[in-house]
């Protein structure tokens, strides 16, 4: 079993449609193929009609990565 360290910002502004762990956070493991694919792990798809605000809870990325 890998141990895997996010370092997620309190808040953070993107630009791109989908959202991606890479893009919000810090990913550190000795195996670096795992933080590749905990990276790419999407959070959320952003759709054209809404405000472009979200709010996520690290128990919900956690989960995500399980």
């Amino acid at each position: 079993m890998a141990v895997i360290y996010i370092k997620i910002e309190q808040s953070s502004c993107v630009r791109e449609p989908k959202l991606r762990i890479k893009e919000i956070a810090s990913i550190y493991c000795q195996d670096p193929e795992l933080a590749y694919q905990v990276g790419e792990i999407e959070l959320y798809q952003f759709r054209k009609q809404e405000n472009g605000r979200e709010v996520f809870s690290i128990l919900r990325v956690i989960e995500l990565i399980k």
